[in-house]
Order: C-alpha cells, then sequence, then structure tokens
C-alpha cells in the first residue's frame, strides 16, 4: 500500500467519521481546515462513493463555502461545485450568509466570493453587485 492510498483513506475516513464544529460565519477549528484538506485530496472521489457524499453534503459544505474566503483556487472551484451539486439550497444559503458576514464584518463581500460566479444564482449575484454599487456611493 502507498503513502497516497493510505493519506487517500485517512482522508476518507476523517471526512465520515468527524465534523468541523463551526456553526457560524467567520469560525475555524483544527477539524475544519484538516476536513477541508481531506475535501480537496478527495474531490474527484466526493460524488461517486456514496457514503462520502452524504458526510460531505451533511457535514463539510459550511466549511468549503466559507474556507479562507477569497481563495479561488482551482481546487475550491471544484469543491464549490460538488456543493452545489449536492445541496444547492444549503450551499447557496451558506454563500449568502457568507457574502453578508464578510460585507460586515470581514474583507469585503466581492473578495471574500472571488471565484464563486459559476455556483451562484441570481439572487446571489444581485447582491454582490448590491453591495458593491453601496461600497463605491
Amino acid at each position: 500500500m502507498t503513502q497516497k492510498t493510505l493519506a487517500l483513506a485517512g482522508a476518507r475516513i476523517f471526512l465520515i467519521e468527524h465534523e468541523p464544529h463551526v456553526a457560524e460565519p467567520g469560525k475555524l477549528t483544527n477539524y475544519s481546515l484538516a476536513g477541508y484538506t481531506a475535501a480537496a485530496l478527495l474531490v474527484g472521489q466526493i460524488e461517486s462513493a456514496a457514503e462520502l457524499a452524504v458526510a460531505f453534503r451533511d457535514k463539510w459544505i459550511r466549511t468549503v463555502v466559507q474556507h479562507w474566503s477569497g481563495n479561488a483556487s482551482d481546487t475550491k472551484r471544484a469543491l464549490l461545485r460538488i456543493c452545489r451539486r449536492l445541496d444547492p439550497a444549503q450551499t447557496l444559503g451558506l454563500l449568502r450568509e457568507c457574502i453578508l458576514y464578510e460585507a460586515t464584518t470581514g474583507q469585503g463581500a466581492i473578495l471574500a466570493t472571488e471565484g464563486v460566479e459559476e455556483i451562484t444564482d441570481e439572487e446571489v449575484l444581485a447582491m454582490l453587485w448590491g453591495m458593491y454599487y453601496c461600497a463605491e456611493s
């Protein structure tokens, strides 16, 4: 068994057996950071493995949506697309929450949501543009 195989197996077990313990925007825990890393390692396997997909949908979408706002890496984009496919309502609701949080207490809504354009709906885009124009005024 290779180290890569062991790492992927450990990542899978972590996502299934643990939780991020994050219930509000702007908060991170050691578990949420480890979970995001595990999800990034398994990005190509999450949807094809039923147990993993359920665990990811039920426990890890918040972690992905709010993880390092402004990080528009290819991996984060791929994880956000998975979130949207597995649970569109939860993903968009958390994205709205993240936008409002960042616009009022964080680094700003536009920067915070960099890279999420492709998974948003019209309401989220309208929120982004509305906040942008209010900030410019």
